[in-house]
Parts: C-alpha cells; structure tokens; sequence
C-alpha cells in the first residue's frame, strides 16, 4: 500500500515496464487503514504459501512424485517474477456487441454465396436472439461505454459508503489504460464515469442487488480502502439498476472488469488467489450471466469452472484455522471491537465460498446445465442470521449475538447436516437464513432422485447393455452412497490415507466408528454399494467412470467391514437369507430392519466378509481396468492390504 503522501498510481516507465497491480489503491490522502484482519500471520491465510502441504501431495494419497516437472511445468511458478503473457488467445470481444455503431461488411472479403456455402459450426442457419448462441463473426473494434455520458442522479441522497474520490476514479482509468496494452483494442473511455457516478452505481448496488447476494460486507465496506477493480466490478452491477439509457454502461464496465482480471491474472500470478479479484470475477460472472450479452454469457459458464476450481484450492467452504481462533490464542480478554472484526474477515470469507457456490447452482439450474461443485464440498455452515451480517457496528453485532443464542435455535448447523435433514424430512430450516435457505434450495433442485430411480428401474437386464444405458442405474446406486450418507465418502477416504486439510486420519475413523452404530444406514449403504459392484463386475465396458464407482464401492464396503464387521457377519437368532443381483434397485426391507444373510454377486455371503476378501476382489477388477486412475487407485488398495497385514502380525 502506498504512503498517504504518495500520488495512488503511476504509468509505466522505461526503468520499470511494470506497474504492480497491487499497489494501486483507491483511498484519498487523509484515509485511514481499517483492514479487517489484525491478528492472523502473515502467512496463516496465505494461499501461495509454499508451506502449505497441499502442494507436495498429488492426488490425495501421498504420491510425492512432481508431476509439474515430468510435464515441463514451472515446479514452483509462484517464484516467477516475469510478467506473463502479453498475448491473448482470443480473436474476437464483446465490442461490437456493446458498440452501438452500425456494423456492416464481412471480416474475410468473401462474398454472399461463399458464406451461406459455410457450415455454422453452432448449428444454425440463421442468427436469432437467445442470449446462449454466441456467434462471433466481427473483427475487433474499440469498446465504448454505452455511447452515453451518464451522470448521477438528481434526486440522489447521499448515503452509505462514502463518495469515491478522484483517486479512485484515476486507479480505474490507470488499470483500464495497463490492462488494454498489447492484448486488447484500447477502449473509448472518453465516456468513463465520473466519481459522482461511480459512487451512485455503488450506492445503488447496495441499495437494490446486495439483498439478493450478500456477499459484502456493507457496514465495514469503504470505497478508500477497496480494491479498484472491486469497486468497478461493484459499479457495473450497481450499473445495472441505473436510468434504462445508462444500463447499456453496466456490460461495457463489467467487461472492462473481465479484461482487468485476465490481464491481472496472466501477468501475476499470486493474483489468481487474491479474494478481492476473485469476487471482482464472481461478480462480473454474475453479470454475464444475465446482461444479455452472448459473449458474456460464454465467459459466464467458462468462468464458473475456474472460480469453484479456487473454491477448492483456497478451501473455503472447509473448516479450518479462522481469524477468531487466532485471535483468542493471543490470549487476555480481546475487547467486542476486535471480536467483531474477526467474525467479520471469519464470515466473509465464507460468504465469499458460499456465492460462488450458489452461482454455479443458480447456473445449472436456470441454464440446464450440471452444477460443478458438489454437496460434499461445503463443509461449513451456512451463511449467519441476516441481523448479524446487518449489524451497523461492533455494539449492535454484540447485542444480536446474544438475541440469537438465547433464541434456541442453533445457526451454526452444518450445510451438509440441513441438506440431509430436509432431504430425509427430518428437520426444518427455521434458524437457516435466507441466503443459507437459497443455498440449500438450489442444492436440492439438482438431485431428483425420484427421476433418477425410475431411469434406474428402466434398466432391464439385457445381453448387451451400453455403458451409457448402465449409468442412470451406476449413478443412482453412487448418488444413493453419496447424499443419503453425508460425509461417507470423504471420511472413509481421509481413513484410507487420503490427505485433506480439515480431517485427521484419528477424525475419521472416529466418525466411522460412530457412524456404523446405525445398522440401518450400514445395511443400505452395504446394498448400494455391493448392487453397484455387481453391475460394474457384470459389465465391464472400460469406461472411466467404472475406476471411480468401484474403488468408492471398495472403500465402502472395506470401512464397513473394517469398523463393524463383526454384526455385518452376524445372521441374528432367526437366520434369513437374502440375495440381491445388478437389476435391483431398492433393498429388501427386512433385511434393512432386521438384517441376515446376504448374498451379494461376486463378493459372495455377509457372513464371509474380510478385509482381505473385499480388497482382492476390488484390486483384481481395477487391474483388469484401461484406465490410469485404475492403476493408481489399485495401489491405494494395496497399501491398504500391506497395512492390514502389519496389524496382524
């Protein structure tokens, strides 16, 4: 950050060549700092640091070998003080879609016979509005912001935050001039907006669309310690609820902000970490997706990939060390001030996790398209009680602690605890808030297991069944394993070997300890798994999703083995015996409630189930496997084989 004294920004010169995006800011000369976090190390949240001991464990298991290197990657790019690239892969932009200069003529010279002749590669003979068919067929031209010059409002009060200063506006324009060198056409920013506009598309983000993803922490948000691309990707939304002759402005800013952070990140990059720019990305995703624009649209969907790929790198919808943690381990009595301010960073944090989880879940719902991100990744609850994210000030989020916690209701239910517990019909979402109740709607609305089960009992037996036929049965039996058992999965992989930041080895074998005390879902997920087994076993087509079915089918049935095998084995005092086979959808009710003898195709009797047994057969079917992943969760396996062994003998 640069001294108060120092003039916010400067253009390259012929010593440097560069200008540090990072040190760019937007507060005014007499601005204070108030930086949120004021007790973590400097290296606790870091996400580049290199001790994090994500970087040296490929795959999860511990395979140390450096696959960076072996494909003549940077082993750390991390230590690469040059630029980037100065190039961009694309061809065309969203110019002439925001221009609202005529355009005419074709970019190749080629006459009209020679192009009907082409084949549109989107499939289509003729051009028509949907907002998802993208077409690029205009060569690049300089982007102008709207062809207006827009002004504030006149009847506007000022409000909360405070006005943007002119610092603020030169940062924009400085990091507009530096992102749109030698990649892009350089914009017309004659019409950029003035600091009395900004500020009103910043008051009106808060006024209209902060209610509908609060993401930002509004009490604590100031336009003097903000990123500068925050605060134009925070304009371009606020754009969007501007007189309508202004609203065409709100796609040029938002694309203005695209480019920044590209060009951010190609030319440093510690910046594909940084929360500012990524909520800056998520932002101006969310813009695309609904703005009308086709290009956007496909930087949308494209981006919603690498924005869930950082909410997994950075973890943050994990459990893990908080700003609060540290600042209780200081010790002494830290006063309600600095509570609340670490809450704050705590929160936003998971906010920030949170939105680009429902983005990507409002994108599959409203597009028809997968989600990206699971059910399984959140691990964290859900967003807090709206008067707590609301409260103006340290005081006010004391008092609505105190109103919540003698309400009753519990607010810090884990996600994946309300998913199940609405799923099953077990529980309501009474103390979940309304940004947290989007979040479980939106979850529930891509898992129709009704749909997804009758597709699954269509699976007749046949002499030869597709690979593609098999999946809706694969994928029920799978999705069954997966979210009737939350955190099933993940732990029985943690107790396998597999690293994961937030869960020990000890942790999950107590959870699965604790988790088989309920025969009743040990039974199910037994059947589930050993129905799926027998349909891949039955049916071997070497596709790849079979590698990963049937080694979560091995580390199921091996847990359940492991931890409980003893009453999996028992047949109870009035022995039943019943069989199952790969056309089966459901289990057999009484067996689910009073269990006995199962006889499961290819694994053989309960009654004969080992540790050994289960593996041997999992690893000879891996083995048989085309695929890569196979050979490598074959040695996982192995291992488990090799261990089981030294606690024998």
């Amino acid at each position: 950050m640069l001294s108060s004294d120092t003039n916010p920004f400067s253009l390259p010169t012929p010593s440097s060549g560069f200008l540090d995006p990072s040190q760019l800011h937007t507060g005014s000369s007499n601005s204070t700092n108030n930086n949120l976090l004021t007790s973590a190390p400097a290296d606790l949240f870091d996400p580049l640091s290199t001790n994090w001991p994500y970087f040296s464990h490929i795959f999860g298991w511990g395979l140390d070998s450096d696959i960076d290197a072996d494909l003549g990657i940077q082993p750390n790019m991390f230590e690469n003080s040059e630029s980037g690239p100065i190039s961009s892969t694309e061809n065309l932009s969203a110019a002439w879609l925001l221009s609202i200069t005529p355009r005419g003529g074709s970019p190749t010279g080629e006459g009209k016979e020679q192009e009907e002749m082409k084949r549109d590669p989107f499939g289509r003979n003729h051009d028509n509005p949907w907002p998802n068919i993208f077409k690029p067929k205009m060569p690049d031209r300089p982007l102008t912001l709207g062809g207006v010059k827009a002004s504030p409002r006149t009847d506007r009060i000022r409000g909360h935050p405070s006005a943007i200063e002119a610092t603020s506006r030169n940062a924009m324009l400085s990091l507009v001039y530096l992102s749109h060198q030698a990649m892009w056409l350089m914009p017309d920013i004659e019409d950029f907006p003035d600091q009395e506009t900004l500020s009103d598309f910043v008051d009106l983000y808060f006024e209209q669309f902060h209610a509908t993803f609060p993401i930002l922490h509004r009490p604590t948000f100031s336009v003097d310690n903000t990123s500068a691309v925050l605060l134009l990707a925070v304009a371009a939304v606020g754009a969007t609820y501007a007189d309508r002759e202004f609203r065409p402005l709100a796609v040029a800013l938002s694309e203005l902000v695209r480019r920044i952070v590209q060009w951010m990140r190609a030319s440093d990059q510690r910046s594909k970490f940084d929360r500012n720019l990524l909520v800056s990305y998520m932002l101006q995703s969310l813009v695309g997706v609904a703005c009308g624009s086709r290009e956007m649209m496909l930087h949308a969907e494209i981006s919603r990939c690498s924005l869930v790929t950082s909410l997994r790198r950075l973890h943050l919808l994990r459990p893990g060390r908080s700003a609060s943690d540290d600042l209780l381990s200081k010790g002494g009595q830290p006063s309600i001030h600095d509570k609340w301010l670490a809450w704050v960073e705590d929160e936003s944090r998971r906010r920030f996790g949170w939105g680009v989880y429902l983005l990507d879940a409002q994108m599959a719902a409203l597009l028809g398209i997968p989600a990206i991100a699971s059910v399984n990744e959140a691990g964290v609850q859900l967003p807090c009680d709206d008067r707590l994210w609301d409260a103006p000030d340290a005081a006010s989020w004391w008092t609505a602690m105190q109103e919540v916690q003698a309400s009753g209701v519990n607010h810090d239910l884990p996600f994946l605890t309300v998913f199940r517990g609405i799923f099953t019909g077990q529980s309501e979402v009474i103390g979940t808030s309304d940004f947290g109740r989007s979040i479980v709607s939106h979850s529930m609305y891509s898992k129709p297991y009704l749909a997804l089960q009758t597709l699954a009992k269509d699976t007749n037996p046949q002499s030869d069944p597709s690979h593609l036929r098999l999946s809706a049965a694969a994928l029920y039996h799978h999705s069954r394993i997966a979210f009737s058992f939350p955190g099933l999965l993940n732990h029985v992989k943690v107790a396998s070997g597999k690293y994961e930041p937030d869960i020990s080895k000890a942790e999950a074998k107590a959870w699965l300890e604790r988790w088989v005390m309920d025969l009743k879902d040990v039974r199910r997920a037994v059947w589930h798994a050993g129905v799926l087994n027998a349909l891949l076993a039955e049916f071997p087509l070497g596709a790849f999703p079979e590698a990963f079915w049937a080694f979560d089918c091995a580390l199921v049935l091996w847990a359940i083995v492991k931890y409980d095998g003893d009453r999996l084995r028992a047949t109870g005092p009035r022995p039943a015996l019943f069989a199952a086979n790969w056309f089966d959808v459901e289990p057999p009710p009484m067996w689910i409630d009073h269990g006995g003898q199962l006889i499961l195709p290819f694994l053989g009797s309960s009654t004969g189930f080992t540790v050994h047994n289960i593996l041997g057969h999992f690893i000879d079917q891996l083995r048989q496997m085309p695929w890569g992943m196979a050979g490598m969760y074959k040695q996982v396996l192995e291992k488990l084989v090799e261990q089981e062994g030294a606690l024998v003998a």
